[in-house]
């Protein structure tokens, strides 16, 4: 499993000649119970267009992200670059409710099957003092929804934590 903040910034490598390509800007994502779509390719230079290497031409994920060769490298299409430019499919930072209303926090990361590429936890932040404390609270993905553009969890949702400084000192 990997973090898909730790995947921002790893260099796209092109199997074909291992030539690192650009790095990767953003991880795109649609259905939040799918495969990944992509990545979204930063190559340098201010006038070059977005591009998206697909989930279908990248061959693994590890410390580099390894693609068939560089004509994997697309030109996103127009709608796409909307959704990126406005973040509509991007639920990292936004926040998450129960479906009483009550406030969970924000989604800190998603947690990635770098084999698969599909998401499997989200990592919800309630804050730095309660995270330092408590922990970050990690959810299976299936226990939330996109509705109408809120992020709600399901009643009844199990999570476990990671890290904080009150699970370290248990007993």
């Amino acid at each position: 499993m990997i973090f898909v903040k730790d995947i921002i910034g790893m260099p796209i490598i092109s199997s074909e000649d291992n030539k690192i390509i650009g790095s990767v800007k953003n991880v795109l994502y649609g259905d939040l119970k799918g495969k990944i779509k992509g990545v979204l390719i930063e190559e340098g230079g201010i006038l070059k267009s977005p591009k998206i290497v697909e989930n279908k031409n990248i061959i693994s994920i590890n410390k580099q992200v390894c693609i068939n060769n560089k004509d994997a490298i697309k030109d996103l299409d127009v709608k796409s670059i909307n959704d990126v430019e406005n973040g509509s499919n991007d639920i990292i930072n936004k926040d998450v409710y129960d479906n009483r209303g009550n406030y969970w926090g924000k989604i800190y990361d998603l947690i990635l099957d770098e084999k698969e590429r599909i998401i499997l936890y989200a990592e919800i932040s309630r804050g730095f003092s309660s995270d330092l404390f408590k922990g970050l609270r990690i959810v299976n993905i299936e226990c939330i929804e996109k509705f109408d553009g809120k992020i709600i969890i399901k009643d009844g949702t199990m999570f476990f934590t990671r890290g904080g400084l009150n699970n370290l000192i248990k007993v």
